[in-house]
């Protein structure tokens, strides 16, 4: 018996639904959209512009309409990971293995993959983007209001502005203050154990965005920053 443990259907439900769900959604977070468009083009976006993988760098280097190209792809990555991955992975999830993380919890691990996969893929060496658009399609779909929030802010930073750095920076301290301030004028706990992952991963999503940023402010303080 010992030797057929992953008959068992609880172990199996969990392999796949805790463990093979997760690693794909960070395979498909890991696709570097950006840089294949380069390639397909005959450049690596790496080498030029800000050297970043992203939509705005895309647009830099490949023309303009590649950014709502590049955009859109990663947005769906994020988007997929939480609503169709997650359902597929889950589908007529049941039983004792649910009182574990939690199927809530177990969606935000999904979401976090994706955005992790896209900002150290295994593909390029774990050097990837800056993950604004793929959290975008996982945070409309956990935080819709919070995500709205966000976008304001960034659009009124970079219109301002003219940098997108600086409203990606803005958009994601906004996201994080505006899903706490929500929680607690609704009277809801953030910290509850339903939503205790939710609430961490916002505040993980706004720490990664800056330090993946972290060249990106030190041009904006020297006054170097590209404008978009």
């Amino acid at each position: 018996m010992p030797y057929f443990w992953f008959f068992d259907l609880d172990r199996s439900v969990f392999l796949i639904s805790y463990i093979a769900g997760p690693v794909i959604c960070y395979l498909l977070g890991a696709v570097p959209f950006g840089f294949l468009a380069g390639r397909a083009k005959g450049v690596d976006i790496r080498r030029q512009g800000s050297g970043n993988i992203g939509a705005t760098n895309a647009a830099r280097v490949l023309g303009r309409h590649w950014f709502f190209i590049i955009y859109a792809l990663d947005f769906l990555k994020g988007l997929a990971s939480v609503w169709l991955l997650f359902s597929l992975f889950n589908a007529g999830r049941h039983g004792s293995i649910d009182a574990g993380i939690g199927m809530s919890n177990l969606q935000v691990i999904y979401g976090l993959a994706a955005i992790v996969g896209h900002m150290f893929p295994l593909y390029l060496g774990f050097k990837g983007g800056k993950g604004i658009a793929v959290s975008s399609g996982v945070f409309v779909y956990l935080t819709p209001c919070a995500f709205l929030v966000a976008l304001a802010a960034f659009l009124i930073a970079h219109l301002v502005s003219r940098y997108v750095s600086l409203g990606s920076i803005c958009a994601a301290v906004a996201f994080s203050a505006s899903y706490f301030l929500f929680a607690f004028l609704y009277g809801n706990d953030p910290f509850a154990p339903n939503v205790a992952l939710l609430s961490a991963a916002c505040v993980l999503f706004t720490l990664l965005v800056i330090f993946k940023h972290r060249t990106n402010i030190a041009r904006l303080l020297g006054g170097k920053e590209l404008k978009m």
